[in-house]
């Protein structure tokens, strides 16, 4: 993770009941911060989420997903 990083409200994602996979369509249109998707654009993608383990909450990263607009 570096560069421009933003996040989405993590209240539209949708998990599945067993945590292991989650889905998210984000609204191109409405990015955060006011962005914009032009063609050529290239977006990373990347899910942080937060276990709540034995020994206190602990996060993580999804692998990155490349997207050419």
């Amino acid at each position: 993770i570096g560069g421009d990083v933003r996040r989405f409200d993590s209240d539209v994602f949708q998990p599945t009941p067993l945590g292991q996979s989650v889905s998210y369509r984000p609204d191109i249109r409405n990015l955060p911060g006011g962005g914009q998707v032009n063609a050529g654009d290239v977006f990373i993608f990347q899910y942080w989420h937060r276990d709540a383990g034995a020994s206190g909450p602990t996060s993580n990263f999804s692998p990155a997903l490349r997207i050419l607009f």
